[in-house]
C-alpha cells in the first residue's frame, strides 16, 4: 500500500496550469518538521489535479499550514531535449485539509468560505 499523510507548511509559490485535457493541476513544495530533528524540515514536492488543485490554488499561499491526508509517493522520469534523463520524486495528493487562513482573503460572499477539506473523489448524491 502506498498511502501517505503529513502536516507541513507550503514552502513557496504554487505553480498551476492545465493538462492537455483541460484538467487543473497544482505543484507546490512543503516543509515538514520531524519531531526528532528540530533544526531543518524535510521538503516534499506535491502535485494535485482537479478539485484538490482548485482548492489549493484558490485558498493556499506560501506559509499556509496544510494537512495532506491522502497521497501516493511516485517518481516521474522523462527525456530532456538534450538527451539527458529527468527525474522527480513527488507526492500525488488526493485529499487535503486546510489548517489555517493566512492568505488574508476577505469575502462578503458566504459561498466563498474556505472549505476545511477537499478530495479528488467525485461526490455521489442520492
Amino acid at each position: 500500500m502506498n498511502q501517505c499523510m503529513f502536516l507541513g507548511n507550503i514552502g513557496g509559490d504554487i505553480e498551476t496550469g492545465q493538462t492537455a485535457k483541460g484538467l487543473t493541476f497544482a505543484n507546490w513544495s512543503m516543509a515538514v518538521k520531524d519531531d526528532n530533528r528540530e533544526d531543518k524540515p524535510t521538503w516534499f514536492n506535491c502535485v494535485a489535479y482537479g478539485p484538490v488543485a482548485d482548492v489549493v490554488v484558490k485558498y493556499c499561499n506560501k506559509g499556509n499550514k496544510l494537512l495532506v491526508r491522502n497521497a501516493q509517493f511516485r517518481e516521474r522520469t522523462w527525456d530532456n531535449q538534450d538527451g539527458s534523463k529527468g527525474r522527480k520524486s513527488e507526492f500525488l495528493v488526493n485529499k487535503v485539509a486546510l489548517m489555517d487562513n493566512r492568505n488574508n482573503q476577505s469575502s462578503a460572499d458566504p459561498e466563498d468560505t474556505i472549505p476545511f477539506e477537499a478530495d479528488s473523489k467525485p461526490r455521489i448524491s442520492m
